[in-house]
């Protein structure tokens, strides 16, 4: 069904209205949670977007995007050699350490299927 009708005379204010409420459908359907406001004196509306931080539209977006993230530090359990850190203690079963004693596990570009394993 279309948006408007031939014979309608469309304002821009509506117009506008019209298409701001398409894209946030849009938005709204990929994942995107979109909400409008508008500013103090009312001549502007703002758009406010965010997502779901442990969602799925997240982890595609750091696929795609290969982001690099840490491994969990239990991702280290099963870790089958015992590796030294820079201070020479044995360091399985956790990532390494450096001087400071400070953990400093390995990164990965971020995959879906590895998900349970990373940060």
């Amino acid at each position: 069904k279309p948006l408007f009708a031939e014979t309608d005379l469309v304002t821009a204010a509506h117009y506008q209205q019209v298409v701001r409420d398409k894209v946030l459908q849009l938005l709204q359907e990929s994942g995107v949670h979109a909400s409008t406001f508008e500013s103090i004196d009312r001549d502007e509306i703002f758009v406010k977007l965010s997502l779901d931080r442990q969602g799925e539209v997240v982890r595609h977006i750091a696929q795609r995007y290969e982001y690099k993230v840490p491994f969990k530090h239990e991702a280290y359990k099963d870790m089958p050699l015992p590796l030294k850190d820079m201070a020479g203690h044995p360091n399985s079963g956790q990532p390494m350490r450096n001087n400071n004693g400070r953990p400093v596990p390995a990164y990965t570009e971020f995959e879906c299927a590895m998900a349970e394993q990373l940060e």
